[in-house]
């Protein structure tokens, strides 16, 4: 069954995050399997299931330096987005060093991601997060009505 639903995207939908998390617990020894699953998940918004089912994975595991490359990244983004911006960072950072080899736009995606990092760090204040969130809607009415 989980076969079918990495295979098949008209599954995407039907799946329950919990359904497909207990598809994985039978393949939980395959990191390539993992890696897809984390994949999906992150497309899911699950940044911290994502990241969980990375976080022990190792490239040398993988089949290829191309899905390590892919696995460490979307990490990264699983990251970035739960606002561990200085852990994604470092990642990030690992994966420019690791992989300075890779094609000039696949680093530049990297150092792109580095300075989004950067960036959240040093602008992460209690009025930036307002702006980001659902704060932003709330804090446009009061204007509007004074």
């Amino acid at each position: 069954r989980l076969r079918q639903w990495f295979l098949n995207p008209r599954l995407e939908g039907r799946i329950s995050d919990e359904l497909l998390l207990d598809l994985f617990e039978d393949h939980r020894s395959q990191p390539l399997v993992r890696y897809l699953l984390a994949r999906r998940l992150l497309e899911r918004r699950r940044y911290a299931a994502a990241s969980r089912l990375l976080q022990t994975l190792t490239i040398e595991s993988l089949p290829s330096d191309d899905f390590g490359f892919e696995a460490y990244r979307v990490w990264g983004e699983a990251l970035y987005f739960l606002g561990r911006y200085g852990e994604a960072e470092r990642l990030f950072e690992r994966l420019a060093q690791q992989y300075a080899s890779q094609p000039e736009g696949v680093r530049r995606q990297v150092d792109e991601w580095r300075a989004r990092c950067r960036w959240r760090q040093l602008h992460r204040t209690r009025a930036g997060l307002f702006f980001f969130g659902p704060g932003l809607f709330h804090w446009l009415r009061q204007v509007r009505a004074s």
